[in-house]
């Protein structure tokens, strides 16, 4: 019996760790990897458009419509990384080809329609070379057994050989050059791409995969690479929300924590409420007097969310100021420092000094 109550008291105490160990929080958006020279040519710049050199289609036969494929594959990578805004230029195509046709500089004719369309940069894309494929037969070696003699349904004895097999394995080389440019300062970075890729049949199938799937295999590969190189990624991070009545007076804790955990429960709502869950901290906020830590460190996280980064900076300045010494743990430490980094960098795309 004692033994029965020890264990249903283990089970609810671990449940009960697991459950307070489950924090609620916000995914807020940071940019997870960014190119070395990104910030120092682009300045935080996300509006770009894809320009690419056209080319007769002789210039690649036998890889379709490479030109579209090309392109597509890069612009799939740009968005795949959820940085740049890529901005559909298609009817100034005409008044970027100059561009396209002699990358002697930003000319005054690019400006206007970078303007036009609120641009940041441009992104250049070239195949210098034509792209090259071959196709090789790889040898393989296989294992192979076959029962001869059952007794009693089990097998006694067992043929064994080895089969060889070939499979047919594509090359393909799909050179692209990638140049990011400023378009008001002209500054850009080049990036190079000229590695091969493999495609390869079924096993055993001794014919190659098509010279067009191998090259829309490469052209991803390339794609890739462009982005990699050249475009920051985005990701997001887990931004703990508070409900304890820190900086609260006595009196008014009960009334205050009702609305800091009803904020709470929009935020984890399926789908979250963000809209709703402000407003309860908001009426956190305005019942404490202002002096609710926990409510000023919810709205910077919502205002965070929701790219008010001036906004959130105050409130994060309020939040340390109500907590006291003690209120900021490593955690909050943590997620206040990625922010300044964030809005440093936003900051530095508009201008400002930074926070």
């Amino acid at each position: 019996m004692k033994l029965q109550r020890f264990t249903i008291f283990a089970i609810l105490s671990l449940l009960g760790l697991l459950f307070w160990g489950c924090a609620s929080y916000i995914r807020v958006p940071i940019v997870k990897s960014m190119p070395a020279k990104y910030m120092k040519v682009m300045h935080g710049g996300r509006n770009i458009a894809i320009v690419m050199q056209k080319k007769n289609n002789r210039f690649a036969p036998g890889y379709g419509d490479w030109q579209r494929v090309l392109q597509g594959s890069v612009e799939n990578s740009l968005q795949s990384y959820g940085f740049f805004r890529v901005i559909d230029v298609s009817s100034r195509a005409q008044r970027l080809k100059e561009l396209a046709l002699s990358q002697t500089g930003i000319t005054e004719s690019v400006k206007e329609v970078g303007r036009e369309f609120a641009l940041d940069g441009l992104l250049y894309i070239e195949m210098p070379n034509a792209p090259y494929s071959s196709c090789k037969r790889r040898r393989s070696e296989h294992n192979r057994s076959k029962c001869v003699k059952y007794v009693d349904k089990k097998c006694i004895r067992y043929i064994r050989w080895k089969e060889t097999k070939f499979t047919g394995v594509l090359t393909t080389q799909v050179p692209l050059k990638g140049k990011l440019i400023n378009i008001e300062t002209g500054e850009s970075i080049l990036y190079t791409f000229n590695e091969p890729s493999t495609s390869s049949s079924s096993l055993g199938d001794p014919s190659c995969p098509s010279k067009i799937n191998g090259f829309s295999r490469a052209a991803k590969r390339a794609g890739d690479a462009v982005a990699l190189n050249l475009s920051p990624k985005m990701g997001s991070l887990e931004a703990d929300l508070e409900t304890s009545t820190i900086g609260v007076s006595s009196q008014l804790e009960d009334d205050v924590a009702k609305h800091l955990k009803l904020g709470v429960k929009w935020a984890e709502n399926k789908p979250p409420d963000f809209e709703e869950a402000q407003k309860s901290w908001k009426k956190a906020k305005l019942l404490s007097g202002d002096t609710s830590a926990s409510a000023n460190w919810n709205l910077a996280i919502y205002h965070w969310y929701s790219g008010n980064m001036d906004d959130a900076a105050k409130e994060f300045g309020k939040s340390k100021s109500n907590g006291g010494p003690d209120w900021l743990d490593s955690d909050k430490m943590q997620i206040l420092s990625k922010f300044k980094q964030e809005k440093k960098r936003m900051d530095e795309a508009r201008g400002d000094q930074g926070y």
